[in-house]
């Protein structure tokens, strides 16, 4: 796995004293009755595939899953999974790795981070799982506490880290037996289920496993890819166990519970309940692993509603055909239906103005437009060259290299433009980095607030960008302080960045909204699989805000106008929204 886990790390960097404690535990379904009288663990060698973007390969190596006697729940040898976490962390920046001690039914892993420790206990008796402080352990290096605004490696050149605000969180006592789920210890090592370790130990790199009981797979996206998917569904298909289909089951309400971060907005108290009252824990928990795509797609599509939710690939254990039939007859949520409607009118109405696409960046008259529809690029190969007018059709792919080609523009001798319009209508997101590079560009600093929903910690940090590319982070990086009027069209299909970013200019004062609400979107997303080989996506549990009077805010409801446009076609006709702005001021 080492080895694997060095290859991944070179490919994710193109893709990448407590007084109060928490416990949250709720009975559900038991997979397993009492103590387990005898624990025999038998091993099994399968191959381990990560996956190449660049080359499109699948990366193979010797793994071994253990069962306990005649059980068919995976679980993994936790001591050997160390090194494998090591890797992740050193592919976030992090130069020190985890240290482990032994001790009678406990294991413990110990994160140094800037001289403080932060432990993790592993407690085999007890069957728990306690963190002093979860943020601290899983920080990645210089980030804020909750890291959520990732400023990567491959763009950290480009950021000046200002201020940062800290508020540690509760400690986490995860209690498995209010799952039915069991760490297992034997005198030659220590287990724990496969999906456990998966859930919570490798979802805060954004990556899961999958397994098919052949092959053992690792991954960071909703959907596999092309290549992973030929051998992930050669498995054959068999009917789950009900130990299986219950651990299934134990497991998804685990990994929600921890990392769901929009529970309180849906009044979920435990998604045990949530399961029971709408219906869907019996398909959940049915023998045919497809039902759980069924019931995931019915939780996310109609339930969750939210565009950061997403059912992903299905499951190598069904008969897929009859389950992407059941699936296609789930309806949409009312928010989700009326967004999409949303989109597909705004591009419509775009097309009509650009036939060809939309222009990256274009100046008419005085007015300088600025366009793109997703928060994506960075630094690659260490390219630290301003674009020139060549590179424009391209630019609307890179955010980064958006703004720096902006920026010279606006700032040129002789420049005419007196007014900068960022357009965000069509905009459903992206990297978070990248919306800190842009509100620096536009406000001079960005300022970034972040809220943990399962352990409160919060966090606030600021950072200066260098846009001109002169290594130096002063006013010369940004459009503020220079005169300009600056204006920002949004729609119901701003959302996540496209979401935070009008937030951030609202709270500021300093540039203009024009269009309708934005449309939300306030948590980072996570991936997740279940142990029944299911893919998904969920609004994870580090909510986006924004600071104002000490207070952290959310900014899932939108930011409203501050000037209405009642026909929204007229937003792409940039000679009429000329006339409009010369209304306003």
């Amino acid at each position: 796995m080492k080895e694997k886990l060095k290859t991944m790390r070179r490919v994710l960097a193109l893709v990448l004293v407590f007084v109060l404690g928490l416990s949250f535990a709720t009975p559900v379904a038991s997979s397993a009755k009492g103590k387990t009288a005898t624990v025999t663990m038998k091993a099994k060698k399968v191959t381990s595939y990560g996956y190449n973007p660049a080359t499109d390969d699948l990366l193979g190596e010797s793994e071994t899953v253990f069962f306990n006697g005649n059980g068919d729940i995976p679980y993994l040898d936790l001591c050997k999974q160390k090194t494998g976490l090591d890797q992740l962390f050193a592919m976030t920046g992090s130069t020190t790795g985890l240290k482990e001690k032994k001790k009678g039914n406990t294991v413990t892993w110990t994160r140094t981070y800037q001289g403080l420790p932060f432990d993790c206990v592993f407690d085999f008796k007890k069957n728990t799982i306690n963190f002093v402080d979860l943020d601290g352990f899983f920080r990645f290096e210089n980030n804020s506490l909750l890291s959520s605004e990732s400023v990567l490696p491959t763009v950290a050149s480009l950021f000046q880290q200002g201020r940062t605000y800290n508020r540690f969180g509760k400690s986490i006592k995860i209690d498995l037996n209010k799952y039915g789920i069991k760490l297992l210890k034997t005198k030659k090592g220590y287990y724990i289920p496969l999906q456990t370790f998966s859930d919570i130990f490798m979802s805060p790199f954004g990556m899961f496993y999958l397994y098919n009981g052949d092959a053992l797979f690792m991954y960071n996206n909703s959907s596999i890819p092309e290549k992973m998917e030929e051998a992930y569904y050669k498995a054959p298909v068999k009917k789950n166990s009900k130990a299986f289909a219950a651990f299934n089951y134990n497991e998804l309400c685990l990994a929600l519970d921890m990392n769901y971060g929009l529970k309180e907005t849906h009044d979920i108290g435990t998604f045990d309940d949530f399961f029971t009252e709408t219906g869907l824990k019996s398909e959940i928990m049915d023998r045919d692993a497809g039902m759980t795509d069924v019931a995931l797609n019915t939780v996310i599509n109609l339930y969750f509603d939210d565009l950061h939710c997403a059912a992903g690939s299905l499951t190598y254990n069904t008969d897929r055909d009859k389950i992407k039939k059941a699936i296609e007859s789930i309806p949409e949520g009312s928010f989700r239906e009326k967004t999409f409607a949303t989109m597909k009118e705004l591009n419509g109405a775009r097309k009509v103005y650009y036939p060809n696409g939309f222009v990256p960046y274009e100046e008419v008259g005085n007015t300088a437009y600025i366009t793109f529809d997703s928060f994506a690029g960075g630094v690659v190969g260490g390219d630290l060259t301003i674009p020139g007018d060549a590179d424009l059709p391209n630019l609307g792919n890179d955010t980064f290299k958006l703004m720096q080609y902006s920026l010279a523009k606006i700032t040129r001798p002789g420049s005419p433009i007196k007014r900068v319009v960022l357009d965000l209508s069509c905009n459903g997101g992206g990297q978070v980095n990248t919306a800190c590079y842009l509100l620096g560009t536009f406000l001079g600093e960005s300022s970034m607030s972040f809220k943990n929903m399962l352990t409160h910690a919060t966090s606030e940090i600021n950072y200066k960008p260098d846009v001109n590319l002169d290594g130096q982070f002063d006013n010369q990086d940004t459009l503020a302080g220079r005169g300009l009027k600056l204006y920002c069209l949004t729609s119901g299909f701003s959302y996540s960045c496209g979401n935070l970013v009008p937030n951030v200019f609202k709270s500021s004062g300093k540039v203009t909204l024009i269009g309708r609400t934005s449309g939300g979107g306030s948590c980072e997303v996570r991936f997740f699989s279940t142990a029944s080989g299911s893919v998904f996506q969920i609004s994870g549990r580090r909510r986006i805000s924004f600071s104002k009077n000490g207070g952290f805010y959310d900014v899932d409801r939108g930011a409203d106008p501050d000037v209405y446009m009642e026909d929204m076609s007229k937003l792409y006709d940039r000679k009429y929204m000329n006339t409009v702005l010369d209304g306003i001021h």
